[in-house]
């Protein structure tokens, strides 16, 4: 399983990827504030880990793992954010703040908070 900061880097390119077909180094550093050694090297760490194919010089794209954590992750987030939302928060702040909950709570936790938004939500669409 990967770390939270690898997460990181795997959703900061899953959202490149959607928007420029590809995460080059410079994009990659830009999005997470950080050196392009820093994710160079991080780079190198997700391939051997079968997340990311990187070519030096073109850029990183997921692999089917890699897209797979991505999913999860912005999954788990989406949750904390629409239950973040539901008690009034602004959606922001909800985003933000989803992201460091998401990485606090138990897996199960997550998926029960899941199923509670799914069944409010679905009293909030019905008529009457």
């Amino acid at each position: 399983m990967p770390s939270k900061a690898e997460e990181d880097y795997i959703c900061a390119i899953w959202q490149l990827q959607e928007k420029k077909g590809r995460a080059r180094t410079k994009d990659l550093a830009a999005a997470l504030s950080i050196q392009a050694p820093s994710v160079s090297e991080m780079l190198l760490r997700l391939q051997a880990a079968g997340l990311v194919d990187h070519e030096p010089y073109f850029g990183a794209r997921l692999t089917a793992a890699g897209g797979a954590t991505a999913r999860r992750v912005l999954q788990r987030q989406e949750v904390f954010g629409r239950f973040l939302q539901m008690l009034g928060v602004s959606p922001k702040t909800a985003q933000r703040d989803a992201g460091v909950l998401e990485r606090s709570l138990d897996p199960h936790t997550v998926h029960q908070l899941g199923k509670f938004v799914q069944f409010v939500d679905s009293f909030r669409s019905t008529p009457g």
